[in-house]
């Protein structure tokens, strides 16, 4: 049974279109998801990752310093969508739980030192999915979106600066996340994840390549409101369903 078509009508329906946490960003990373399939895969894993990509991020506007985002996505899921988790294959539905979950949960990512069970690859890729989404061009161009709505409140006064010192911390921060997403997935043995691990290793260049190009454009990063839209929108015709 599909129900991808179910989960993205709750996606739609608590991430609205936001750029960088909404619907442009689950259809971003559905394109990448698509692009490292194959067939002869394990299917099972698969569709449970899909299906953890499309309704991982619903819970982020109703998180709370107690609970993270990831929980609250879970909860959400067995709380009011019930009749539709039951649809799924039991083990499926938890490998699912689990990775919507453990995405924004420390403990259960330092968890992931071997990969052999399904519901921790079925982390593992989320994570790296997830992450992947926040490097390359896009992953610039959401950073500065992120530090345009965590300035709007801040005065002029050494404005620029916070702001250069903001992104580079959090460009760093997305270098690191990059090294420890690819030694998880060369832990994954069921799996072919050559593209995934080809394609980390595109995305840490482009995203070399273009900020070099900022900075050499104008002496530091800068880039305009049209040109974050134009990226982060993602294409009519493009929409998965």
């Amino acid at each position: 049974m599909d129900n991808r078509k179910d989960f993205y009508k709750i996606a739609k329906k608590y991430c609205g279109n936001e750029l960088v946490h909404g619907m442009p960003h689950i259809e971003r990373i559905l394109k990448n998801f698509k692009k490292i399939t194959a067939k002869g895969e394990n299917q099972k894993i698969l569709k449970a990752v899909e299906l953890a990509v499309i309704i991982h991020d619903i819970g982020r506007k109703l998180k709370t310093p107690e609970k993270k985002h990831g929980l609250v996505s879970k909860e959400i899921l067995e709380s009011e969508y019930a009749s539709i988790l039951n649809k799924i294959p039991k083990d499926e539905c938890e490998w699912i739980k689990y990775a919507i979950d453990g995405h924004t949960n420390g403990m259960e990512v330092g968890k992931l030192k071997t990969l052999e069970n399904s519901k921790n690859i079925c982390l593992a890729l989320l994570l790296a999915l997830d992450n992947m989404d926040a490097i390359g061009k896009i992953g610039v161009h959401r950073d500065f979106q992120d530090l345009k709505d965590e300035f709007m409140k801040i005065g002029d006064e050494r404005k620029d600066d916070k702001k250069q010192e903001y992104l580079l911390d959090r460009l760093l921060r997305n270098y690191s996340r990059i090294e420890e997403n690819v030694n998880r997935l060369e832990k994954i043995k069921k799996m072919n994840v050559q593209k995934l691990l080809k394609k980390y290793k595109a995305l840490k260049k482009e995203q070399e390549d273009y900020i070099l190009k900022l900075i050499r454009k104008g002496g530091k990063l800068e880039i305009r409101d049209i040109d974050i839209k134009k990226v982060l929108t993602v294409k009519k015709g493009t929409h998965h369903f």
